[in-house]
């Protein structure tokens, strides 16, 4: 949540949205994706290290639930003792596995 974000997020949030939620909450909900995970029409797969100082794992828990409740694709991958990097996890490889199992559908023009 916008709350447990360190300061420089927030600057971020400000600058791209135009305030916090407190002041914009439509704008953050109309970037949230947990507000309409009906709309996501791919499968996902999210992953989340337990030692992520950007991001709680309630949010990454609470987007997987909502894709799932919506009947959606989603493979979560949760890596206790990794950060938000995930760096010396096999969450790349994981990543190429999940791509080469859902190829990306070649559009007509």
């Amino acid at each position: 949540s916008y709350i447990r974000r360190e300061q420089s997020m927030k600057d971020v949030f400000n600058e791209l949205v135009g305030g916090g939620p407190e002041d914009k909450y439509e704008e953050f909900i109309l970037r949230s994706a947990v507000y309409w995970p009906e709309k996501i029409n791919v499968p996902l797969i999210i992953g989340h290290g337990g030692n992520d100082w950007r991001v709680d794992k309630s949010q990454a828990s609470t987007m997987v639930k909502k894709l799932e409740e919506s009947g959606k694709e989603v493979l979560f991958k949760y890596y206790g003792n990794a950060d938000h990097s995930l760096s010396d996890t096999n969450f790349f490889s994981e990543i190429i596995n999940w791509f080469k199992l859902h190829p990306i559908a070649a559009s007509n023009p």
